[in-house]
């Protein structure tokens, strides 16, 4: 069922659950009705954000943070290994939807649900670009070397 659809159909339900212009007592059994039916209006909300959520919000790393949501701390992303730092700043574009063109990238991050062939394209938040600039100092200060 469409998603608007649904909401409106659970709203219907509730309000049906109920004769509002009859000013007598609810029995037991309306009662009944109207929490049951208040209850798929609860789940219907619960289903409505869920999908008004992005699917994925960014990979959070401990002692880092989360990639799109906070700023690295510069710190401890210098602590990271070379290897780290290299899955980190792909993870955050893989996560932006790229897609990889290395056998490396590829097999490390897969390219299932990418649509973005330019790393250039990669929308990135004012977090992901600070956070990748911070990854890629870090790799060149370290001297990392991904000659696969």
């Amino acid at each position: 069922m469409h998603r608007a659809g649904f909401l409106s159909s659970a709203l219907n339900l509730v309000a049906r659950s109920h004769d509002y212009s009859n000013k007598t007592t609810p029995t037991p059994e309306s009662l009944t009705a109207m929490r049951r039916n208040t209850l798929i209006l609860i789940a219907a909300l619960a289903v409505q954000i869920a999908i008004a959520m992005p699917a994925f919000a960014g990979a959070c790393y401990d002692g880092i943070g989360c990639a799109s949501t906070q700023y690295f701390p510069t710190s401890e992303v210098k602590q990271l290994s070379c290897q780290n730092l290299w899955y980190v700043r792909n993870r955050i574009y893989k996560d932006a939807g790229y897609c990889f063109k290395t056998a490396t990238g590829i097999s490390e991050m897969g390219n299932s649900g990418c649509h973005i062939n330019a790393q250039a394209a990669v929308p990135l938040n004012a977090y992901e670009r600070a956070n990748v600039g911070v990854i890629k100092s870090a790799e060149v200060a370290k001297g990392c070397n991904y000659g696969w």
